[in-house]
């Protein structure tokens, strides 16, 4: 998305003013934010707000952008590896709601994965895994050691990075090789 499309679909900037920057784009370039700033239409912090906010946390597992199947490994993951077995603990670490956590630890309970096996207190369940769950849990471990949390799905990476983008800010190599130098790779890179 482009930073005058994101303007207007918040109704930010109308069309007639969006036709001005335009115009003041091909009479002396600069960029869209610079034309629009330079025309009194937005100033720097309805820039900033745009460029600056931060993904929505999602509300369901649909909402991740992330399979069931991959949600599932993961935790079961982090119940063989971390030994973690409540809700709370899980969602701390896998970076998702306890909502969507309870819901994922349903689903495994339903699928005979994982078993509730106790609790620490009348109010918290401590969840464990079953024989099936932790073969599964190593057939996960065997095609991906990650255990972390929840990745974001690309689509929600690519609108994050185009939302930072709108300010067509750029980057240099000395930059680029700046902020990756405490990065240890193997192989051989060419520098051309």
């Amino acid at each position: 998305m482009h930073l005058m499309d994101a303007l207007l679909s918040r109704n930010q900037i109308t069309q007639e003013q969006v036709r001005m920057a335009r115009r003041r784009q091909e009479l002396v370039g600069d960029l869209d934010g610079e034309n629009l700033r330079a025309l009194g239409f937005v100033g720097p912090e309805q820039l900033r707000a745009l460029v600056q906010k931060p993904p929505s946390s999602p509300r369901s597992a649909e909402e991740t952008g992330l399979g069931s199947r991959f949600l599932h490994d993961l935790m079961l993951k982090f119940l063989h590896v971390y030994s973690l077995d409540t809700s709370h603990e899980i969602a701390d670490a896998i970076k998702l709601s306890v909502q969507i956590v309870d819901g994922l630890l349903g689903d495994l309970k339903k699928q005979a994965l994982i078993q509730i096996p106790g609790s620490r207190d009348r109010m918290v369940l401590r969840h464990g895994l079953t024989s099936e769950g932790k073969q599964r849990a190593s057939e996960a471990l065997a095609k991906s050691a990650y255990v972390g949390p929840a990745p974001v799905s690309l689509d929600a990476f690519r609108d994050q990075v185009e939302r930072q983008s709108i300010t067509h800010e750029q980057i240099d190599a000395n930059a680029l090789e700046s902020a990756l130098a405490h990065l240890v790779c193997e192989g051989s890179w060419d520098r051309r």
